[in-house]
């Protein structure tokens, strides 16, 4: 059976874990390296982005883009895990004006720090959080910097608020819907979570996870839900090496030639303090080599060798 290097879009059902879907993948294509950019809560459907094989070394690069989201927050209730897959601990009746909401909601999104939600694997003193939750034990929940933005409110009731929303990694649209609750000076919990995109990747080209698992290795890598390593990185700058440079490439060494040839692509990241990624490939095959790091004001670096 052939191996799969890349990644695969699934549309992600509510009721299962991000973890079920990888363990269900790799166990009907025949792989072990299945890894995923991003958990989804199993209250959550939508986008999860499946990484292969040799994908799989591209989690960092794909896990720092933005993750956008429809949301329901349901006012008036609080649950321990702050979405309605947890104990109920406050239920109140609300009846909030559509401007009290906006108003808060657009308030609330300027924030750039939010608590953490207890049931999350963030962990603290070496021990997750959901950890301390389980077993009861007391911890101080500490605030983590989070970044939301792109806000569309699409409809809006008494007790009940229907938006979409983007964050950055290490974002929790549970924090958000805790904070809009003590905003309204009441309390609100996720009701509904449906992931829409991943950048560059939306949930429109996802196969259900009953399709991906219907189809072959062969028929899932000629879907449009798939792309290669080589798809993903296509953007990229590309640097083509050949005779000993390739071979010192394939060994995870960058000669001083290559170095020289990179100079300019130095100075324009430390012009911008901005990084760059350059793909390495290699003459005699063609194939892809490995990924160069340039982050400002330090030498580059090899981020990611392949070995296909």
């Amino acid at each position: 059976m052939a191996k799969m290097n890349g990644i695969l879009m699934v549309d992600k059902p509510t009721g299962v874990t991000s973890h079920d879907v990888v363990y269900k993948l790799r166990k009907h294509i025949g792989q072990q390296e299945v890894g995923h950019a991003g958990t989804l809560d199993p209250l959550a459907s939508g986008l999860l982005v499946l990484l292969l094989g040799e994908g799989t070394k591209l989690s960092r690069l794909i896990l720092s883009q933005k993750k956008s989201y429809l949301v329901t927050v349901k006012l008036g209730l609080l649950t321990d895990s702050w979405d309605t897959d947890g104990k109920t601990l406050i239920e109140e009746a609300v009846n909030f004006s559509e401007d009290q909401i906006t108003k808060a909601l657009n308030e609330i999104i300027k924030m750039e720090e939010f608590p953490l939600p207890i049931f999350s694997a963030v962990k603290i003193k070496g021990k997750k959080l959901y950890e301390y939750a389980r077993s009861e034990q007391e911890v101080e929940v500490p605030k983590r910097v989070m970044s939301f933005y792109d806000l569309k409110i699409l409809n809006i009731k008494p007790d009940e608020v229907q938006f979409e929303v983007s964050c950055n990694k290490g974002g929790y649209i549970r924090s958000l819907a805790y904070v809009l609750g003590e905003a309204l000076n009441s309390c609100g919990t996720v009701s509904y979570l449906r992931r829409s995109g991943s950048h560059p990747y939306k949930i429109e080209n996802a196969l259900t996870l009953e399709e991906s698992l219907k189809l072959s290795v062969e028929e899932l890598a000629n879907q449009r839900s798939f792309e290669s390593v080589e798809d993903i990185l296509i953007d990229y700058k590309a640097l083509t090496v050949s005779g000993r440079d390739e071979t010192l490439m394939k060994n995870g060494a960058i000669p001083n030639e290559i170095l020289r040839r990179m100079v300019y692509d130095q100075k324009q990241v430390n012009k911008l303090q901005k990084d760059e990624y350059i793909r390495v490939i290699g003459a005699d095959e063609g194939r892809l080599i490995s990924l160069l790091h340039l982050a400002p004001n330090t030498k580059p670096k090899v981020f990611r060798k392949f070995n296909k």
